[in-house]
């Protein structure tokens, strides 16, 4: 899904010292999106989006500094329920609280 070339990249991070934590927690949040959403296509933008925002969350939440940021909550929100509920062609899947008028 995302290499850790990428996500340092991504991170603005350009030496070695973390790349064992951050291989974890590159692992660790592909495992929490499986949770969150169940099955996904690991290419899929929106998919790669939160793992990378896991990552960030967690890679800054090791350091002095947390930023809290109620506009990426909501957006995670939002990409782990549209995964959660689109097949593998983008299309919603229905659930048991559909009307079947």
């Amino acid at each position: 899904m995302l290499t850790l070339e990428e996500v340092k990249k991504e991170l603005g991070i350009d030496f070695n010292d973390h790349d064992e934590r951050l291989t974890r927690y590159i692992k660790l949040a592909k495992e929490w999106l499986d949770g969150a959403v169940g099955s996904y296509q690991e290419n899929d933008e929106r998919a790669k989006q939160l793992v990378l925002f896991v990552v960030e969350d967690l890679y800054e939440r090791s350091s002095s500094i947390v930023k809290e940021n109620n506009t990426i909550s909501k957006l995670k929100n939002d990409f782990i329920m549209q995964l959660k509920y689109e097949d593998n062609n983008g299309n919603v899947q229905s659930t048991n609280n559909d009307s079947k008028n």
